[in-house]
């Protein structure tokens, strides 16, 4: 009897069939362990960088052709923040950044490509206290608006009072004295970080 080389055989298309299933499974399989350690991510704290029971950390910003920015940091109200900045800092991972936003209301840094809307790693969950105001001189982690995350490694520091900002981004310090001050509000786009240090903790001297 002859063939007809246009039927389906049952046993050939089962197995198609089991394949495809197999394939979308994997699929589904593999975006859920991805979105599961994202989220465990963001929800873990890092490891404590910072010893137990350090109040105020002071790092401090040499910026190339102006000076230096002494930033006192709130380890005390904004643990999870502070951390993960001091970590960076530490880690020398600001040498050479540059400022890609410079106005009247802030000044930002902290792009691995210089440039708005990238980061440094996954997002870190957004921590915030009622003392932590995005007030003139204020430091904070830059965040996606859309989502209750802070920026790994992109930071800003205010040059006005922002009240509607406060409680949605992670405001963790402070410029530290008049004489930094003055280097902040004297920065242009594009100026350069030669070099990011820790200076104290809670007045004693950082040492590695």
């Amino acid at each position: 009897m002859a063939t007809n080389s246009n039927s389906k055989n049952p046993a050939i298309e089962d197995a198609r069939g089991t394949n495809r299933v197999m394939i979308i499974v994997g699929i589904v399989v593999l975006v859920t362990f991805i979105a599961v350690m994202v989220i465990m991510y963001v929800r873990s704290e890092a490891p404590n960088f910072i010893p137990n029971g350090v109040k105020k950390v002071v790092v401090e910003l040499e910026i190339k052709d102006r000076g230096k920015i002494q930033l006192e940091l709130r380890n005390d109200l904004m643990p999870k923040t502070v951390n993960n900045f001091v970590e960076k800092v530490s880690s020398g991972y600001y040498k050479d950044r540059k400022f890609f936003r410079v106005d009247n209301y802030m000044t930002m840094a902290g792009s691995p490509t210089d440039e708005a809307g990238y980061d440094n790693g996954l997002p870190v969950k957004l921590e915030s206290h009622p003392d932590m105001k995005v007030e003139r001189y204020a430091i904070g982690m830059g965040k996606d608006t859309k989502a209750n995350l802070s920026s790994t490694a992109i930071f800003f520091i205010a040059k006005a009072r922002e009240a509607d900002f406060d409680g949605k981004y992670a405001v963790f310090g402070k410029v530290a004295n008049v004489t930094s001050e003055k280097v902040l509000d004297s920065l242009q786009l594009n100026d350069v970080i030669n070099k990011a240090s820790i200076l104290t903790y809670d007045g004693a001297p950082y040492v590695k």
